[in-house]
């Protein structure tokens, strides 16, 4: 493990499907939140949100999935949705989380809807602009609600961001956070 000046510690976990890396910020013991990237992005896609949110009451935890950023790459068919779900829940197991939120980035979020049904709190953050002109949005308004109306606990708060940035914009630290202090 190695203790960063920033506030957080990067350290690789193996777990039987291989060896992952994880940063985290705030108390080991405070209640975890579990942060999940998208398919083509890595840990670092939560550094200011959990600068912001981490501390004595709150730990963030994000993973590099399988493949990706330092975590190792595994063979041909271990990867898909299911076993990216196992390695977020043998994280959890690995930091002493016995219960945890997760915010899920992208794929990051179909990653955690896989074990939920969804039965806990969901906020979905919906990006208001496109990722480049004409090339449209990654979840269109009509699907943001359908997904609010099968899930009553879910929230929908629309973010004035893109894709790629909606993770560190302002507006969604202090969606995350409100929803985090009520759920």
């Amino acid at each position: 493990m190695t203790q960063q000046a920033a506030g957080y510690e990067d350290c690789d976990f193996a777990l039987a499907s291989g060896r992952l890396r994880v940063r985290r910020w705030g108390a080991a013991d405070a209640p975890a939140v579990v942060c999940v990237p998208g398919l083509s992005a890595n840990l670092s896609g939560f550094d200011r949100l959990a600068e912001r949110l981490a501390g004595e009451t709150l730990q963030l935890v994000a993973i590099d999935l399988r493949g990706r950023g330092r975590s190792e790459v595994t063979g041909a068919g271990t990867y898909g949705w299911r076993n990216h779900a196992r390695d977020v829940l043998g994280i959890a197991d690995a930091v002493g989380a016995s219960s945890f939120a997760i915010i899920g980035q992208s794929s990051g979020a179909a990653i955690h809807a896989l074990w939920n049904a969804i039965t806990i709190p969901a906020l979905v953050l919906r990006a208001r602009q496109e990722i480049m002109p004409g090339f449209g949005f990654i979840l269109p308004a009509a699907e943001a609600e359908r997904f609010a109306a099968a899930v009553p606990s879910a929230r929908v708060v629309e973010i004035d961001a893109n894709h790629y940035t909606i993770t560190t914009h302002e507006d969604s630290i202090a969606a995350i956070g409100a929803f985090l202090r009520t759920s």
